[in-house]
């Protein structure tokens, strides 16, 4: 008669039971890593327009008046954003400094509006 080897180990439905489990429990945890990717890389760009958009108001605001009242109303693209900047004459001595920064990620389109008076002699 022949002898059956006594090695211990594990019998390949073994191991295949424990691969489709792991696979069970690592695949939600892979779809939540890529949303977190996706957050992290719209918070960046959302970080970004808001320093953009600080800072040219702040440029404004240090321009002259007649400067700042010739602007009125301009558009430009700087990197993936897209500025809108527009003078209003709020009252006599008074205006109405408005900026927008546009920008498109992954088919859905995002706005950062800042507002600011400007008193002018």
């Amino acid at each position: 008669m022949a002898q059956l080897n006594s090695e211990a180990g594990y019998t390949l439905l073994e191991v295949l039971g424990s691969v489709v489990i792991l696979g069970l429990i690592v695949t939600p945890l892979l779809g939540i890593l890529g949303q977190g990717l996706i957050r992290v890389n719209e918070g960046e760009d959302y970080t970004k327009a808001v320093q953009l958009a600080q800072g040219k108001m702040e440029y404004l605001m240090i321009n002259s008046s007649e400067e700042l009242i010739s602007y009125d109303s301009i558009k430009y693209e700087e990197d993936i954003f897209e500025v809108t900047i527009s003078v209003e004459h709020y009252s006599e001595n008074l205006l109405l400094v408005g900026l927008i920064v546009n920008w498109n990620e992954m088919e859905r389109d995002y706005l950062y509006q800042l507002k600011a008076y400007r008193f002018i002699v």
